[in-house]
């Protein structure tokens, strides 16, 4: 249901500056953009399965859609809305072609004083953009860009959070039914950064995110490969520019382009085509790590998976502890992944809490178990032990080591002035 919050965070965020329907359906505890208000997540669970119910309709509607119905930038196909007998306390309803007052780049929102006016006259103005096409794109990123002038005036307006809340399904509906639109408007996003990214000059980089974290994750079940790959050339042309180069807005959003691109929109593969991938060598480690899931122990025989762990640890790669996680039972060379991980700490890749998920990923959660991991560690160089004091720091239960340990290491060891007076608090030691 993730994919469904996010989803409906894009057309939501769009029209109402990142509101509460982000967290709808279940992971993300996000308030809305800006700081305008916070929202109870349980109040919003208790809600959920008559929400999941309604996507499963609309959804289900979308899947009989005639195949040969449209194309890569035609309108959007037209839907049968589900028959809803329970009515909508607040549902703004279908927008409608009224002109919408504007106050600069936003719509006027004189006399607004309840959510359903709100989101009624929000969601005729977001419907209005996407019918103009990129024109009107570039009109709604222009107001997205801009949010942050209208967060108060909103978060007055959206403060009950009940009212709120009757008026975020109706959004649900409205993205469903415009999906073409909505798919287009984020291939001009994508686009524009490519190929014109000055247009972005001056914005606020927090509307990319739902573009590049909530748009990017859903594209491929939502387009054809064809169209993939257009999305893919775009992040290309992005990631291969100089860092720095592009405005402040798509800077900030550059490793979350490159995720998209490394893990969102890869190629299909096959078990066997990863194995021989795997076994031939020569990979990039986020290639490595994500042949990697999903393949059993019994095929992972032949393959160094130790080695690809350890080689990724050392780049700084927190995707490796990730990997650690999921992986299927099966040996692992703590002292080669030890390594890796010492060698990271030098690069100065890796902090103190990223010390401890990775002791917790290679199942060591007992002290007897963690030391060796840090002896060896606070024996190789200055940066590692930084990050090794940092970690001790952090170390709580059975995983704590006993205080003569601790003495031992600041008397042997030059840590940062922090870090010697959080230990010797928490040891009692003078």
């Amino acid at each position: 249901m993730k994919m469904v919050a996010l989803c409906l965070a894009w057309c939501v965020s769009l029209a109402v500056a990142g509101m509460v329907a982000v967290m709808v359906f279940g992971e993300s505890s996000t308030a809305i953009s800006g700081g305008a208000m916070d929202v109870d997540a349980e109040a919003l669970r208790r809600d959920n399965a008559h929400l999941e119910q309604r996507v499963a309709e609309l959804q289900s509607a979308l899947d009989m859609r005639d195949a040969d119905g449209g194309s890569d930038g035609a309108p959007p196909r037209a839907i049968a809305a589900p028959t809803d007998t329970t009515g909508s306390v607040g549902d703004p309803g279908e927008p409608d072609d009224e002109p919408v007052p504007m106050d600069g780049v936003w719509p006027s929102l004189e006399g607004i004083t309840t959510p359903a006016q709100a989101s009624a006259l929000l969601m005729r103005f977001v419907d209005q953009q996407l019918a103009r096409g990129p024109e009107g794109y570039e009109t709604l990123f222009k107001a997205l860009g801009s949010a942050e002038d209208m967060g108060k005036t909103l978060g007055r307006i959206f403060s009950d959070e009940s009212a709120a809340l009757r008026v975020a399904y109706p959004w649900v509906k409205f993205l469903v039914a415009r999906e073409g639109r909505i798919l287009d408007a984020s291939e001009h996003v994508f686009k524009t950064m490519a190929e014109n990214p000055t247009f972005f000059e001056g914005m606020d980089d927090d509307p990319f995110e739902i573009f590049t974290e909530g748009v990017a994750g859903l594209l491929p079940g939502a387009v054809d490969e064809k169209r993939l790959d257009r999305f893919r050339a775009y992040a290309k042309t992005i990631l291969a520019t100089p860092e720095g180069s592009m405005p402040p807005a798509i800077e900030k959003n550059r490793s979350e382009i490159k995720r998209a691109l490394e893990r969102y929109w890869s190629k299909p593969i096959t078990t066997e085509q990863a194995l021989a991938k795997l076994k031939t060598g020569g990979l990039s480690s986020t290639d490595a790590l994500k042949l990697l899931k999903g393949l059993t122990p019994e095929q992972l025989q032949g393959v160094d998976v130790n080695g690809i762990l350890a080689q990724a640890l050392a780049g700084g790669r927190y995707e490796a502890i990730q990997a650690l996680r999921n992986l299927p039972p099966m040996p692992l060379d703590h002292a080669r992944l030890d390594a890796g991980v010492h060698l990271g700490l030098m690069e100065g890749d890796f902090r103190g809490w990223y010390v401890t998920h990775y002791l917790g990923a290679t199942g060591r959660d007992e002290w007897v178990k963690a030391r060796p991991f840090f002896d060896a560690g606070l024996a190789s160089n200055a940066k590692a032990r930084n990050a090794l004091g940092d970690a001790l720091m952090r170390l709580r239960g059975k995983m704590k080591p006993d205080a003569a340990y601790i003495a031992d290491v600041l008397s042997r060891y030059e840590l940062p002035e922090h870090v010697k007076r959080s230990l010797k608090a928490q040891y009692n030691l003078k």
